[in-house]
């Protein structure tokens, strides 16, 4: 009968050990590069400081399908907004826009023709919704002046 060395146990073993870590590393790695989380939201709709965001999906379980914008206009056509999300956390968001005169491809709204399209530049600056900071994209939102009161309609997908 042949007799094993342990030495030869142990380097064996090492080698099994190495093989296994081997297989688990790349799965551990191509883990860890997950893309960026953004959201993005098919409808809008709101005043000029609150917007309803619905039909939003995201990689992240804390963007529910609808969220409330609370909007602070900083500057003469830039500004921060706040997203409270059904799940209760929030993305802070920081955007830019301008605004064309005219009603553009836009609906009519109650029988008002649109007086405004405002295109939005939107970046994520943080909040604890796991979206990805520095992450954003661009917007179009109808704008309605009617009774005294302005009303915003997004025009398409909003992403951020």
């Amino acid at each position: 009968m042949r007799k094993l060395h342990p030495l030869r146990l142990v380097v064996v073993a090492a080698l099994v050990g190495s093989a296994g870590l081997a297989v688990a590393l790349p799965s551990g790695i191509a883990a860890a590069k997950k893309g960026p989380l953004t959201a993005t939201c098919t409808g809008l709709f709101g005043g000029a400081s609150q917007q309803v965001l619905t039909g939003c999906t995201s990689g992240s379980s804390k963007v529910t399908a609808n969220g409330l914008s609370v909007v602070t206009i900083t500057g003469a056509t830039s500004g921060t907004s706040t997203v409270y999300w059904q799940s209760g956390k929030t993305t802070i968001e920081s955007f830019s826009y301008v605004l064309t005169p005219g009603s553009g491809s836009c609906p009519t709204f109650e029988g008002t023709a649109a007086n405004d399209v405002v295109t939005e530049t939107v970046t994520v600056t943080g909040g604890n919704a796991k979206l990805t900071t520095g992450m954003g994209g661009t917007g179009t939102a109808c704008v309605y002046t009617t009774g005294g009161s302005i009303y915003e309609q997004g025009l398409g997908s909003t992403t951020f």
